[in-house]
Order: structure tokens, then sequence, then C-alpha cells
């Protein structure tokens, strides 16, 4: 059983996907598996997923019918066996020692989930650098107090792609995506 299920939902991204994968085959840690899950994609995305498939054991393909980023990552769920469960977007790539960063992090502490930062490049080169100071006014989503004072109060970061969850929790209790 690998330590980490890495699970990559993709729908056309053909001009991205080589590089998302190449950073993940690139790590300094390799006790992992690579999910990638092909929502229907129509372009060449389902090939470039098969190709590396056919070079690498801890890659391994599911094709399906086009329902959603939310469907796609559930049948990465499904499907994965790792100790902990991280999703990547399909035109992110990774640092290479950020395997290596999280297992020893999630060792050390055996958290149920933990939660990091980003970068973004934009695609005309600029760096710009994500530190979850975010100002509560300009977030556009209705939050009940609960959520709205422990995400401003310990700086949580939104989104599945910056955490690493414990794959017993969610596949044992049955957490899904929303795909409506």
């Amino acid at each position: 059983m690998p330590f980490l299920s890495i699970i990559i939902p993709l729908y056309n991204v053909e001009n991205y996907l080589d590089d998302c994968i190449k950073s993940v085959l690139a790590q300094t840690c390799s006790d992992f598996e690579l999910l990638l899950v092909n929502d229907g994609s129509s372009d060449g995305s389902g090939e470039i997923c098969k190709r590396y498939a056919l070079v690498d054991n801890r890659i391994r393909v599911f094709d399906k019918e086009n329902g959603g980023v939310g469907s796609a990552r559930n049948m990465g769920i499904e499907n994965s066996c790792g100790r902990y469960i991280w999703f990547i977007d399909s035109d992110d790539t990774i640092e290479k020692n950020s395997v290596e960063t999280l297992l020893k992090k999630a060792d050390a502490t055996d958290s149920d989930m933990i939660s990091f930062n980003m970068n973004i490049i934009r695609r005309n080169g600029t760096f710009v650098p994500c530190d979850n100071s975010f100002d509560s006014d300009l977030i556009n989503f209705e939050f009940d107090d609960f959520y709205r004072n422990y995400y401003f109060t310990y700086r949580i970061s939104f989104g599945p792609c910056v955490k690493l969850f414990k794959g017993d929790i969610v596949r044992d209790n049955g957490v899904r995506f929303d795909t409506s």
C-alpha cells in the first residue's frame, strides 16, 4: 500500500498534462500511486495518460463519461489505497520535494488533514505568492459563523488541492464531492 494516493481529474488538458504528470513523477519520494481520471476528454489527454501508465507502474488510468470534476475525484477516491489522499489539478505542477515534505509532516503528526499553501505562476510568468491572508470582505461565499471564523482565524486554504487527507477517513466515511 502506498503512503500517498495522488488523484488528478482531467478534462481536455492536453496542453498542460505532460508538465503536471512530469512534476509528480520527478518527486524525491516515490511512495505514491498516481490515479489519472479522464473525465471524458475529447482531446489527446487520455492518450497522454495511457502513455505514462505504460512506463510507470505507480500510475493507474481511469476513463469515464464526462460528469464533472467532482465525479472524477470521487472515482479516484473509490480506487485509491494510499494512507493519505492528495488532489492535484491537471493544469498544476508541484515542486519536486512536495511529496517528501508532506509525508514527513504526515508521519510526524498523524494528522487527519494537513493544509498548506500554494503559489500561482501566471501564463505570462508572473509569480503570485499565496499566503492565505484573505480579507473576508473580498470573498464572495456565504459561510455560517463557524466556518467563517475557522477559515479566517486559522487561515486554512480553500480547495482540495492544498490539503492532504487521511485516506481511511475519506473512504470509510463516504466523504465524496458533490456532483451536481
